[in-house]
């Protein structure tokens, strides 16, 4: 199979790109500069090149207001636009950049074009910002094959290293990237990851260790001055500051206390910071991603995992000895530090691949037994397979092993509440429902010969309701629209002379790539409506082709 297809962790500071090999084992693939990772980084420079990567964060520093760095966050939101010298650049297009160089890069390391993509995102990633990741990436030319949730991808690399054995037991993935957190409770078996509940918080990350430790920095530096100065109304210093920040709090992972310096308007200033202080001033962050992790587990729980059987820490602030120990003193287990920084390219990877093997045997069935064995038919797929590619049957099965995921948000409709017909969201679909999945909500119409029905289709964060109490709260109070975001409308017609108070059928079928079918429904005549809610793009064919002329006409290095 000459087509190649790999996996990128498109990161918030730092982005990562594998392949699986001949070995069946997946590799980080280098980049131009032949280092492991890139960073997230992207200089408009006046002589519309565009330049990802090192040089681009190096400039920040040089040229505020050129460099676009920490994109990721800013995915999904229709009010943002990064403005510089060359005009103004969706978050989209600001991502399509970034992936399009990584993808130069592995083209050129492997020597053929590279087109086929897995991207991954946060867990907690919403519908729209899935969305805005999948366009980045067909803006960037690529067909990408899926949006895969980060934690599970790296869960994906832990089990084809060998460590998924043949027991069944709870991993816990703790991922805590440069500006996202997520964390993932995933049954691991033979028959493959299931993944059990989510939770994390797309807006929490290393970069926040890094805000304190600037400040923490100025203020020290400022102190140690001859007279007084101010860093922070100096944009330039204040980039300067934000890279030594970064290489300070990298240093604390190793030292109990590191003495800088800085050079500025012919001063040079002191700062001495110790890892206790550090650990203190960002505590409350800390607790924030405990607090996350407590509820996941309780999530768990709930849907009968007595216990979490293994840590595992992902992402490069997992490096930072204050997540190791506080996961310690929590579950009493020793977390086990999986690759951070590539792990969840690795994962991408596998699950690029596995598209690709798909493809190419058809189908087939990959079903095991109660002792996580494959049929004999299936057996002799795989080993077909496996000769095919010079790989292992045990590589080849690993790979090709099914991921059954839950969906990060729940979904709803809008109804009117018959009490005060006032408009409230009734979930029919919730977060952490193992995927596929179906379900079904009956309204009532609320006059006499409607001739129509709006049906609004929303996604939201509340959890499923799980005392008597809530359920029957939730079901008749419904919940505040403002909690929610409408991601599909249609108007259903109805049969004509039809009384107040004749039901209408709302059914969601939501797949185990996060698409989600709506069917509204009119039992009396059988009227029907269809929609879907997928991630092709989150902009309109104009602005897909205008985005695109702006990228080809310009240089990206």
């Amino acid at each position: 199979m000459n087509r190649k297809a790999i996996g990128i962790d498109l990161g918030t500071t730092y982005s990562c790109v594998a392949i699986v090999g001949n070995s069946g084992k997946p590799e980080v693939l280098l980049n131009a500069d032949g280092e492991r990772t890139t960073p997230s980084a992207v200089w408009f420079d006046e002589d519309r090149r565009i330049v990802v990567g090192e040089e681009a964060k190096q400039e920040a520093p040089l040229s505020p207001g050129e460099v676009a760095t920490f994109i990721k966050r800013e995915m999904g939101r229709d009010s943002y636009v990064f403005s510089c010298s060359q005009g103004d650049f969706r978050p989209e297009e600001v991502s399509a950049y970034i992936l399009k160089k990584l993808v130069q890069d592995a083209s050129a390391r492997l020597g053929q074009e590279i087109r086929d993509v897995v991207i991954t995102c946060p867990a907690y990633f919403s519908h729209k910002e899935r969305e805005a990741t999948k366009a980045a990436g067909q803006l960037a030319g690529l067909n990408v094959l899926e949006i895969l949730n980060e934690p599970t991808a790296a869960a994906m690399a832990y089990g084809l290293s060998g460590a998924q054995g043949k027991s069944n037991r709870h991993i816990l993935v703790y991922d805590l990237g440069g500006g996202t957190f997520d964390v993932t409770i995933i049954h691991v078996s033979p028959s493959g990851l299931n993944v059990v509940c989510t939770d994390g918080n797309h807006l929490l990350g290393g970069k926040d260790w890094d805000d304190v430790m600037l400040d923490m920095l100025v203020g020290r530096l400022q102190q140690s001055a001859d007279t007084a100065v101010d860093l922070k109304s100096d944009a330039a210093a204040m980039q300067d500051l934000r890279l030594l920040a970064e290489k300070t709090k990298k240093l604390l992972t190793s030292k109990i206390e590191v003495q800088t310096s800085y050079k500025y308007r012919g001063e040079k200033l002191y700062a001495s910071i110790s890892r206790e202080e550090f650990e203190r001033e960002t505590e409350s962050l800390l607790n924030r991603t405990l607090e996350d992790t407590r509820h996941a587990v309780e999530v768990a729980r709930s849907k009968g995992v007595k216990k979490v059987d293994e840590l595992i820490l992902v992402g490069g602030s997992t490096y930072m000895p204050q997540v190791p120990a506080m996961l310690r003193r929590e579950f009493g287990l020793e977390p086990v530090t999986y690759d951070p920084d590539e792990a969840v390219a690795k994962g991408a990877a596998i699950s690029a691949m596995a598209h690709l093997l798909r493809e190419e045997a058809g189908d087939f069935s990959l079903e095991t037994n109660t002792e996580g064995d494959f049929s004999l038919e299936t057996k002799e797929k795989l080993q077909q397979l496996a000769d095919e590619h010079d790989m292992t049957l045990e590589a080849i099965s690993t790979i090709v092993t099914p991921t059954y995921n839950v969906s990060s948000r729940s979904f709803g409709e809008i109804l009117v509440r018959q009490s005060d017909y006032v408009d409230r969201i009734y979930n029919i679909l919730y977060k952490n429902t193992t995927l596929p999945a179906e379900a079904t909500l009956t309204s009532y119409t609320l006059q006499d010969n409607q001739t129509g029905v709006k049906t609004r289709v929303v996604d939201n964060m509340v959890e499923m309701p799980t005392s008597d109490a809530e359920i029957y709260a939730i079901s008749t109070e419904g919940i505040d629209p403002a909690l929610g975001n409408v991601i599909w409308e249609g108007v259903l017609p109805i049969k004509p002379g039809l009384p107040k108070g004749s039901p209408i059928e709302t059914i969601f079928r939501l797949s185990e790539d996060g698409l989600l079918h709506i069917l509204s429904r009119d039992p009396a005549s059988g009227q029907t409506i269809e929609g879907e809610v997928k991630t092709d793009s989150s902009l309109s064919v104009s602005e897909m082709r205008q985005m695109q002329r702006k990228l080809n006409n310009m240089t990206i290095e």
